[in-house]
């Protein structure tokens, strides 16, 4: 299993002017208090504070640096400053990463890349936030989740290739954000880890080869809410080739569990589902049925946008 939780690492201890517990470093001769990741082999750590300590403010801010660090082996061997770091990972190879959240309100972040003696990779202004990031062990590849936005660069997944220096692609991931990443350099895979889902993965050239496990997988572990949404969607897609018996059954199906389990409480979302089944009965030929659904969502909900239909549907002969 990947695991979710910091590892402890003996290889980084304390030192004279360095202070690690499980979340934090502390080092005193620079008035530094930060947040931390370590590389897999123990030998790199980067730390970072958004915090600006001349201003005694944190967070979100207007103005006012705060520091990083990369440490190695117990020693400061760089540090810096960013208008707001953040989701910083160590490579083996003291390779870093830093999000930097920014000051003020615009929905925009700069994911940068350092080498171990702090020159600048990579520094890519993304016009969204930055959720989280990630970094292979070798300190080549890297990833960047971005936020929601009104822009191009909303919800994507960005893949970098730290060594030649650039984007290889940025697009929406499908399984949605990951809490984690791994990177498999030698089949060229990166791992999005779900806590409750698992692995899901990519090409390193941005192809989603889960896809088939992952439309099993979406259905099992969606709300009710989630189920009307996927239902809907295959629906819309089934149009063009028409509805086969079996996938009309099994759509059915998932919408009346969601209708029994999850439901219960949201009366206009039941009157949505009824919709749904009714169409897909009209779909088939299946008028009584189609009518009788129509019927429920009406009761449930009179404003569901059927009344038309259902009179039309009412005035069809047997």
């Amino acid at each position: 299993m990947w695991p979710f939780k910091r590892q402890k690492n003996p290889i980084i201890k304390n030192s004279d002017d360095i202070n690690i517990d499980d979340y934090t470093v502390e080092i005193p001769s620079m008035g530094f208090i930060g947040t931390y990741e370590k590389s897999s082999d123990g030998s790199f750590l980067v730390a970072w504070s958004d915090f600006d300590t001349s201003h005694g403010v944190g967070g979100y801010r207007k103005a006012g640096k705060g520091p990083f660090v990369l440490v190695k082996n117990g020693k400061v061997v760089y540090k810096g400053k960013l208008e707001r770091p953040n989701d910083g990972k160590a490579a083996n190879t003291g390779t870093f990463v830093l999000a930097d959240w920014l000051f003020g309100d615009d929905l925009k972040s700069i994911f940068y890349a350092f080498a171990s003696d702090g020159s600048e990779l990579i520094r890519q202004t993304f016009s969204a936030n930055m959720l989280n990031t990630g970094l292979s062990e070798s300190g080549q590849f890297a990833v960047a989740q971005l936020a929601n936005s009104n822009s191009e660069d909303s919800g994507c997944l960005a893949f970098f290739d730290l060594l030649h220096k650039k984007l290889l692609w940025k697009q929406v991931p499908i399984p949605g954000w990951a809490e984690t990443y791994m990177f498999n350099d030698q089949e060229k895979r990166l791992g999005l880890v779900y806590q409750d889902k698992g692995i899901y993965e990519y090409t390193y050239t941005g192809d989603f080869v889960d896809f088939n496990r992952w439309e099993k997988d979406r259905i099992k572990f969606a709300s009710g809410f989630e189920i009307v949404s996927i239902v809907q969607e295959k629906l819309e897609k089934s149009s063009i080739g028409g509805l086969k018996q079996e996938d009309a059954e099994d759509l059915i199906n998932m919408l009346t569990n969601a209708l029994k389990n999850s439901l219960n409480d949201y009366p206009n979302e039941q009157a949505k589902a009824h919709r749904i089944i009714g169409e897909i009965y009209e779909k088939l030929g299946d008028l009584r049925l189609a009518i009788q659904e129509y019927e429920l969502a009406i009761k449930l909900n009179p404003k569901v946008g059927l009344k038309r239909q259902l009179e039309k549907l009412k005035k069809m002969p047997d």
